[in-house]
């Protein structure tokens, strides 16, 4: 242990204390030195020591107690003030009748400043001319109501508050003097500022709701026009490719001709050259198969279009439902060779109905083929016809994933497609518009269009139609 030498000033010093301080030697170590410069240069960086575990009690002077009150203020005074741009913002908005480049947030609130002075300034004018005016707040409040209806809530709040403190400096004793000398103008102006702030709120409300409704006719005008374009596009282009596909379907059906005529035994074809043909055939078998499915697309787009303008043609005659049915299911056999289609007709000849015979034919093929498109290949597809009364029943089941019931309502609307159900035996994708253009036609024979479904158990989807008298048929 080394000491240091005291020197005469710090010698000085030490003497003016009391007798008492100078009982202990001064002597320190070089180790205590520094370790006590280190532990000042430490409560340097850091900043006056944490009171917080000091203060915890209530009687801890210095603490959290005095410190916490500005801060909760603070606090409050934010969140008030959040809420009132809050409230300001969904209050604030622009007339209909202003051009786009007027609609400013702070032009709201500058028209309700410049309101309420024409409003006072004309309230002054008629007590010059009729002194006997004592309704001095109408004008001042009818700015309000003018302001709360085209900008809302909170200019016309804005508007009160002005309105009603140029009222106070321009009628009220002292005149042109911010200060009331009464109880009664204090009133007055109390009630005055109650009045419009509730007109404020009630007008801003009902303006609110007036363009939330304004805004709704424009949303349902421009969803009108746009879906009217579209109309407009699907017939223009439904039309436009029916031309061109009837070409391509003509050509592909006449080069399959020929080509068939030059494989037949006896056309002097070789051989070789028969067998590299056979391919080709069965390739343009495949590409007819493709075009009849975009063919039907372009039908259903047709339609679609003739149902949206209401030129849905419909050719009425009288006719057998059940020669329809059964001509349906001959062409979906011969379509789908490989596919079992078990037909179940009433022991009665003839089931007379007046229809369409091919849009009635159109709706028994769209039920034909979904059936076959979401069933398993190696399950059948029943169709029926039973006949109640004076209606008649078409039913086609199969054993298909199923609907589920939310989905049993929807599926007859245009292009609704049901999620998460895929097609278990074709590739083809559809638009979901036929079950929709079936709907339409049974709707226009009279007749109801229905399904029976369970996730897991298929579907029987069926229509029915009335029964022509026979006395007319």
């Amino acid at each position: 242990m080394k000491a240091f030498p005291i020197h005469d000033d710090a010698h000085d010093a030490f003497m003016t204390l009391p007798r008492h301080t100078l009982t202990r030697e001064v002597i320190i170590t070089f180790d205590e030195q520094q370790q006590k410069e280190r532990s000042s240069i430490n409560m340097v960086e850091k900043g006056p020591p944490n009171h917080r575990s000091q203060s915890s009690t209530p009687h801890a002077g210095h603490g959290l107690d005095e410190i916490e009150p500005p801060a909760r203020q603070r606090r409050l005074v934010g969140n008030t003030w959040r809420r009132l741009r809050r409230w300001v913002r969904a209050n604030m908005f622009a007339p209909s009748w202003l051009p786009a480049r007027l609609h400013h947030p702070a032009l709201g609130y500058l028209v309700a400043v410049m309101v309420e002075m024409i409003a006072v300034a004309l309230t002054l004018l008629l007590r010059m001319v009729m002194p006997a005016f004592s309704l001095l707040e109408a004008l001042v409040i009818l700015g309000v109501v003018v302001v709360a209806l085209n900008w809302g809530g909170g200019p016309s709040l804005l508007a009160t508050l002005v309105g009603m403190a140029l009222l106070s400096y321009a009628f009220f004793l002292p005149q042109f003097s911010w200060s009331i000398a009464s109880v009664e103008e204090a009133g007055g102006v109390g009630l005055g500022l109650v009045v419009g702030l509730l007109i404020s709120l009630v007008a801003g409300h009902v303006a609110r709701r007036s363009q939330a409704r304004q805004e709704a006719e424009t949303q349902a005008r421009v969803l009108r026009e746009t879906q009217t374009q579209m109309d407009t596009f699907l017939a223009i282009a439904s039309h436009e490719l029916k031309t061109p596909l009837t070409y391509i379907k003509l050509s592909l059906q006449s080069i399959r001709r020929r080509l068939e005529k030059l494989v037949r035994p006896g056309s002097g074809m070789p051989e070789e050259l028969s067998q590299k043909v056979t391919p080709v055939l069965q390739e343009f078998a495949h590409t007819d198969q493709q075009v009849a499915l975009v063919e039907r697309l372009v039908n259903d787009l047709l339609d679609v279009s003739r149902i949206q303008a209401g030129r849905l043609d419909l050719h009425y005659e009288f006719t057998d439902l059940g020669m329809i049915i059964r001509q349906a299911v001959d062409e979906q056999r011969q379509a789908a060779s490989t596919r079992t289609l078990l037909l179940q007709l009433p022991e009665v000849q003839s089931v007379p109905v007046y229809a369409d015979t091919g849009r009635l034919g159109q709706v028994v093929t769209n039920y034909l083929t979904n059936a076959l498109k979401y069933s398993p290949v190696e399950q059948p597809v029943h169709v029926g016809l039973d006949v109640a009364g004076n209606q008649a029943q078409i039913w086609v089941r199969d054993r298909g994933p199923g609907l589920p019931p939310e989905e049993q309502a929807r599926i007859w609307e245009c292009f609704h497609r049901v999620q998460g159900i895929k097609a278990q035996s074709s590739n083809g994708v559809g638009l979901g518009l036929g079950l929709y253009i079936c709907r339409i036609i049974i709707e226009h024979h009279q007749g109801q269009v229905g399904v029976e479904s369970a996730p897991g158990q298929g579907s029987t989807f069926w229509f029915t139609l009335p029964l022509a008298p026979m006395r007319q048929v």
